[in-house]
């Protein structure tokens, strides 16, 4: 199983059937992904409750996808010829920053502290 994160660009509508274990659901779906200066387009699909899911969330947004890769894998101009099953999907969340305080003043973590000389107690080097 393998994860990626991009941004979800196409979908297709739900297809549903009745089949010998009951009803089925799937959809097809497509993400882009940037690495190392090439955009790369990757296609999936999504069965049963992912497909619901994934239809409620909206084009544009940024999503986080388990995968199995299912086939021959094969790259041809930045795009992947291959079905990827999805195994979970999740809405992408930004880190939250780390928020701390400084002398009463709450700093975010992307600002770069000096420290103060240390005031702990010396080490003792020698034994006595």
């Amino acid at each position: 199983m393998q994860k990626i994160n991009g941004k979800l660009i196409s979908k297709s509508f739900i297809q549903t059937g009745t089949g010998q274990f009951g009803e089925w659901k799937k959809i097809d779906f497509t993400i882009t992904k940037i690495f190392d200066k090439k955009k790369y387009t990757i296609p999936f699909q999504a069965n049963g409750r992912l497909a619901e899911l994934l239809n409620n969330i909206q084009l544009g947004e940024r999503i986080t996808i388990r995968y199995i890769p299912v086939g021959i894998f094969s790259e041809l101009k930045t795009k992947w010829w291959c079905n990827n099953k999805a195994i979970e999907i999740e809405k992408w969340t930004p880190k939250k920053k780390f928020v701390f305080e400084v002398n009463g003043q709450k700093q975010n973590s992307d600002i770069e502290i000096e420290f103060a000389p240390d005031n702990q107690l010396p080490f003792k080097t020698t034994k006595e």
